[in-house]
């Protein structure tokens, strides 16, 4: 068993062409003025009562873009919603709809990163380092947003160079 792949998923090859069009995505959404909230620090959430789709009501980061864009659908990655209360730092009380990503064919259903890795067909630990926040990146905004996108750009031409040499 493969370490990056702990749970006897199989992993697929690797799909750059998949991570691409989303690098598209997430560029088109950055410059669309009506696109999401780009929050690395959530895959995705709104206000009960606001549609969670691409728009500036619903806060995500890359792979919740991915799943609300539907343009992954039939790879595989779905999502479903889940309600949730949250209290502000005054007290006041948030019904929130919460985005929780999964791949149908992965067998831990609750796992976003696990949807990516299988998604994409690279490791958990890639997938970490392309769709979760880190400390030296901007983690919320269009900025932040085209810089996940660029990421994701460097990674596949990575990837693809490593991947030439050995051949």
């Amino acid at each position: 068993m493969n370490d990056d792949f702990p749970y006897d998923v199989a992993p697929i090859t690797f799909q750059p062409k998949r991570l691409l069009k989303l690098a598209d995505l997430l560029e088109a959404d950055a410059d669309n003025p009506e696109g999401i909230k780009f929050n690395m620090g959530t895959w995705g959430q709104a206000e009960e009562g606001t549609k969670l789709a691409l728009s500036c009501g619903t806060e995500a980061c890359a792979m919740g873009v991915a799943a609300l864009s539907k343009a992954f659908h039939k790879q595989g990655l779905r999502y479903k919603t889940t309600k949730i209360i949250e209290y502000d730092r005054r007290g006041k009380v948030h019904h929130i709809v919460e985005l929780e990503i999964y791949h149908v064919d992965a067998l831990h259903d609750d796992d976003p990163i696990l949807a990516a890795a299988h998604l994409f067909g690279i490791s958990q630990n890639e997938a970490n380092k392309l769709f979760m926040p880190s400390g030296d990146s901007p983690n919320k905004g269009k900025r932040a947003e085209k810089k996940v996108a660029s990421k994701i750009r460097a990674f596949v031409t990575s990837k693809l160079n490593e991947s030439d040499q050995k051949a």
